[in-house]
């Protein structure tokens, strides 16, 4: 049986931002995924951390994220609750969620976990970490996830890598202008409607 990585990849994709990618890594023990992404954003270590605390506003950074929903506070963070939608192969599309707790540690680390029992994780841990660098920021990224839902088993590692690396590299592109000009690239805005509508209206 073959699971899924995406949520992983949602997370791990949306909260990167500069064109410039240092490093990645995705590997997995059993059912259990692990993605590392280092990069450099051109802009502010305060600037970036707005935009990964920006919660509401998740679905401006990929199609694929169809909705977030601020559930509340608790223990010193905020309950969000992200669903996404993606197509790894044109035969099947699915559809998942998690319900996290997102906690600002300091003010260049944010961490989240994911709630099983309100979540299609099994177990969920997200870490961004933001640093000066130049004139602008290093971004790590760390997450280790367990997918709870099944997909075919045609959806192999040389498939979510690729889809990892695509994904990746399109919400470079967003971040990127999101930090610099406060816009999404041009041709992305009509784009990211139609995926959300469908999304919503399937």
């Amino acid at each position: 049986m073959s699971r899924l990585a995406l949520p992983a990849l949602a997370l791990a994709s949306a909260f990167e931002a500069t064109a410039e990618v240092r490093s990645t890594g995705v590997s997995h023990t059993g059912e259990r995924y692990h993605v590392s992404v280092t990069s450099h954003v051109a802009a502010p270590p305060r600037r970036v951390m707005a935009l990964l605390t920006d919660y509401d506003e998740f679905n401006r950074l990929h199609p694929m994220v169809v909705a977030s929903e601020l559930l509340g506070q608790e223990r010193g963070g905020t309950w969000v609750r992200t669903t996404y939608r993606d197509c790894p192969l044109v035969i099947y599309c699915v559809e998942f969620s998690h319900t996290s707790l997102f906690i600002r540690i300091s003010e260049g680390l944010l961490m989240a976990h994911a709630d099983p029992a309100a979540s299609d994780f099994a177990y969920g841990r997200f870490e961004w970490t933001t640093h000066p660098e130049g004139n602008g920021t290093r971004l790590t990224f760390l997450s280790e996830v367990e997918p709870e839902f099944w997909v075919p088993p045609i959806i192999g590692g040389w498939v979510l890598e690729r889809r990892l690396t695509r994904v990746a590299e399109e919400i470079h592109e967003t971040i990127k202008a999101l930090a610099t000009t406060g816009e999404l690239p041009a041709g992305e805005v009509s784009a990211r409607g139609e995926a959300v509508h469908d999304a919503a209206g399937r």
